[in-house]
């Protein structure tokens, strides 16, 4: 499915110019009855099995979804194991419940040391979970990639858990010292430091935003979020989702992503009214919804010269996802 890229709306979203020619965009080829059809299995089963099936149901989702996105007609695969993420969920169920009897120890040490230093060991343990929110969150995205392909080639995320979420952390702590105001600048950071270590096979993608560039747009919503009564936040949402496409490429491949302020409400909106009345009961169709909305409005700028891309070594993690999973902050699909 081709297109012409427009090159004038891309600008007004702030991003970076496109690469002239025709524009790739994804397609997805999957029906709402198909994944309603897996959903209810999935949910039935993990019923039945106290929760533990869901591991197993969640990957059976994901390779039928990978199997019906594809790119120039050559869809993705996924080859991730329930197993895998069991695995994995166990790991970080025992690390949190060690923190969390850690922190009590210390929390009853300090109180008899002195009534006044709980609060302090309060602090600390939230400092910590919410640094564990960002490492999941990487962690689960590089083992996601790790088990994607397409064409046969192998995504690769390299780069740090640990390092992504202390730089996230320190993030945080600047967006309340600014009021908020750091908060492209994260935003930018983050964004960077995960696509500066992503690779298709050895082709590298690379990220050349700037939090400066981004600023201004935040500044103006920041601003009108009393006026607009919060809706500045979403024309600022359609704006950094516009800018984050267009400034990332794969070695001559860029993308290019204009979306407008009522087509991001629409998605986000939508999708959190929906899940919300539904009970969740309709996740197929915000599933459907979102694929279908990237697929549509984000171009792929450029040819892949899959000749020169070379097959990237195997990922070496035996389980993956624990602490998304166990933190309920998966943000992948299914």
């Amino acid at each position: 499915m081709n297109d012409v890229v427009d090159e004038s709306a891309a600008r007004r979203h702030g991003d970076a110019p496109s690469t002239a020619g025709a524009a790739h965009r994804a397609d997805f080829s999957a029906q709402t009855g198909e994944l309603y059809g897996i959903f209810v299995r999935n949910l039935l089963l993990s019923v039945c099995t106290l929760g533990i099936y869901r591991f197993w149901g969640k990957t059976r989702m994901r390779r039928f979804i990978w199997s019906r996105l594809s790119v120039r007609g050559e869809p993705f695969e996924y080859s991730g194991t329930g197993k895998e993420l069991f695995v994995g969920f166990l790991k970080a169920a025992a690390l949190i419940v060690l923190m969390t009897l850690g922190f009590a120890a210390l929390r009853i040490w300090a109180v008899s040391y002195q009534p006044g230093f709980g609060k302090f060991v309060d602090w600390a343990q939230s400092i910590v979970f919410l640094a564990l929110i960002y490492i999941g969150t990487f962690a689960a995205q590089r083992y996601r990639l790790g088990r994607t392909r397409w064409c046969g080639i192998r995504f690769h995320q390299s780069g740090s858990a640990w390092t992504y979420g202390l730089s996230a952390l320190r993030g945080v702590f600047f967006i309340g010292i600014t009021l908020g105001l750091y908060t492209p600048f994260l935003g930018v950071k983050l964004r960077k430091y995960q696509f500066d270590n992503l690779a298709l096979g050895t082709m590298p993608f690379s990220f050349d935003g700037t939090g400066g560039a981004l600023f201004k747009p935040f500044l103006i919503a920041w601003l009108l979020v009393v006026p607009t009564l919060g809706m500045s936040l979403f024309w600022y949402g359609a704006r950094a989702m516009s800018f984050y496409a267009g400034h990332t490429s794969i070695g001559p491949v860029r993308f290019a992503m204009p979306v407008s302020s009522w087509q991001y409400f629409a998605l986000k909106a939508g999708n959190l009214l929906m899940t919300i009345l539904s009970i969740g009961l309709l996740g197929p169709v915000v599933t459907k919804r979102t694929i279908n909305f990237w697929c549509q409005h984000l171009a792929i700028c450029g040819e892949f010269d899959l000749a020169a891309i070379r097959q990237a070594a195997p990922s070496t993690e035996r389980s993956g996802e624990g602490l998304a999973s166990f933190l309920d902050i998966d943000a992948g699909l299914a």
